[in-house]
């Protein structure tokens, strides 16, 4: 697997060290993952663990989802078992 390496910070850094995003930052960041998340699924792959940690904010201002270390192909049955959890308890959703 080759790889692009990402000069930056991940979100969660970001808002650590300079506190919390503008408005219009947090939605040009939000949209960015949504545009990442929206081809992935296009493609019928899952993330499942989408969090600031998982976000990179490169120097240049793009902004970068990683770690599908979880991700897994819609259909597959083996996604998720009832009553196992995937990814990180504070970012599941209900």
């Amino acid at each position: 697997i080759v790889m692009e390496l990402i000069e930056g910070k991940s979100l969660a850094e970001a808002i650590r060290e300079d506190g919390t995003l503008t408005p219009r930052r947090a939605a040009e960041v939000g949209l960015a993952i949504l545009d990442v998340l929206r081809s992935a699924h296009r493609e019928g792959i899952l993330h499942r663990d989408v969090k600031p940690s998982n976000v990179l904010i490169a120097e240049d201002g793009r902004v970068v989802l990683t770690d599908f270390g979880i991700a897994q192909v819609e259909g597959d049955p083996s996604v998720t078992s009832t009553g196992m959890l995937v990814g990180a308890p504070s970012y599941i959703s209900p």
